[in-house]
Protein backbone atom coordinates (compact mmCIF):
# COMPACT_ATOMS: atom_id res chain seq x y z
CA UNK A 1 0.00 0.00 0.00
CA UNK A 2 2.80 2.36 0.88
CA UNK A 3 4.55 1.66 -2.43
CA UNK A 4 1.42 2.62 -4.35
CA UNK A 5 1.16 5.89 -2.45
CA UNK A 6 4.84 6.69 -2.92
CA UNK A 7 4.67 6.05 -6.67
CA UNK A 8 1.52 8.14 -6.96
CA UNK A 9 2.98 11.08 -5.06
CA UNK A 10 6.22 10.91 -7.07
CA UNK A 11 4.21 11.25 -10.29
CA UNK A 12 2.23 14.14 -8.81
CA UNK A 13 5.47 16.04 -8.27
CA UNK A 14 5.79 16.33 -12.05
CA UNK A 15 2.22 16.23 -13.34
CA UNK A 16 -1.15 17.56 -12.24
CA UNK A 17 -3.74 15.20 -10.82
CA UNK A 18 -6.18 16.00 -13.63
CA UNK A 19 -3.66 15.26 -16.39
CA UNK A 20 -4.75 12.45 -18.68
CA UNK A 21 -1.52 10.54 -18.02
CA UNK A 22 -2.20 10.42 -14.29
CA UNK A 23 -5.87 9.37 -14.36
CA UNK A 24 -5.23 5.62 -14.64
CA UNK A 25 -2.64 5.70 -11.87
CA UNK A 26 -5.00 7.75 -9.71
CA UNK A 27 -7.78 5.20 -10.30
CA UNK A 28 -5.48 2.34 -9.30
CA UNK A 29 -4.43 4.18 -6.16
CA UNK A 30 -8.08 4.85 -5.29
CA UNK A 31 -8.98 1.16 -5.69
CA UNK A 32 -6.01 0.20 -3.50
CA UNK A 33 -7.49 2.37 -0.74
CA UNK A 34 -11.04 1.10 -1.42
CA UNK A 35 -12.18 4.54 -2.62
CA UNK A 36 -14.32 3.11 -5.40
CA UNK A 37 -16.32 6.25 -6.18
CA UNK A 38 -13.13 8.23 -6.71
CA UNK A 39 -11.76 5.48 -8.96
CA UNK A 40 -15.00 5.49 -10.92
CA UNK A 41 -14.75 9.26 -11.35
CA UNK A 42 -11.19 9.03 -12.69
CA UNK A 43 -12.02 6.19 -15.08
CA UNK A 44 -15.07 8.02 -16.47
CA UNK A 45 -12.96 11.12 -17.01
CA UNK A 46 -10.31 9.04 -18.79
CA UNK A 47 -12.89 7.61 -21.20
CA UNK A 48 -14.18 11.09 -22.02
CA UNK A 49 -10.76 12.44 -22.97
CA UNK A 50 -10.29 10.14 -26.00
CA UNK A 51 -6.51 10.19 -25.61
CA UNK A 52 -6.38 6.47 -24.92
CA UNK A 53 -6.10 4.07 -27.83
CA UNK A 54 -8.36 1.40 -26.38
CA UNK A 55 -11.32 2.76 -24.47
CA UNK A 56 -12.87 -0.71 -24.40
CA UNK A 57 -10.50 -1.72 -21.59
CA UNK A 58 -11.45 1.37 -19.59
CA UNK A 59 -15.16 0.71 -20.14
CA UNK A 60 -14.67 -2.88 -18.97
CA UNK A 61 -12.87 -1.63 -15.85
CA UNK A 62 -15.75 0.75 -15.13
CA UNK A 63 -18.25 -2.08 -15.54
CA UNK A 64 -16.24 -4.32 -13.23
CA UNK A 65 -15.99 -1.56 -10.62
CA UNK A 66 -19.73 -0.85 -10.75
CA UNK A 67 -20.42 -4.57 -10.47
CA UNK A 68 -18.11 -4.75 -7.43
CA UNK A 69 -20.14 -1.98 -5.79
CA UNK A 70 -23.26 -4.10 -6.21
CA UNK A 71 -24.98 -1.81 -8.70
CA UNK A 72 -26.09 -4.62 -10.98
CA UNK A 73 -28.68 -2.54 -12.83
CA UNK A 74 -26.01 -0.05 -13.91
CA UNK A 75 -23.57 -2.85 -14.67
CA UNK A 76 -26.08 -4.54 -16.96
CA UNK A 77 -26.79 -1.28 -18.74
CA UNK A 78 -23.07 -0.60 -19.26
CA UNK A 79 -22.50 -4.10 -20.66
CA UNK A 80 -25.34 -3.60 -23.13
CA UNK A 81 -23.88 -0.24 -24.17
CA UNK A 82 -20.47 -1.84 -24.72
CA UNK A 83 -21.99 -4.34 -27.14
CA UNK A 84 -23.38 -1.50 -29.22
CA UNK A 85 -20.42 0.85 -28.87
CA UNK A 86 -17.64 -1.66 -29.62
CA UNK A 87 -19.01 -3.90 -32.36
CA UNK A 88 -16.70 -6.52 -33.77
CA UNK A 89 -18.36 -6.73 -37.16
CA UNK A 90 -21.09 -5.07 -39.15
CA UNK A 91 -23.62 -6.60 -41.48
CA UNK A 92 -22.88 -5.93 -45.15
CA UNK A 93 -25.49 -4.02 -47.11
Amino acid sequence: MKDVDNAYYEVLKWLEQTDSKVLILAAKQAVAHAHYARALKYLRKATEEKSYANNMILEAAITELVDHLGWTHISTNLRNQMIIKFRYDYRPF
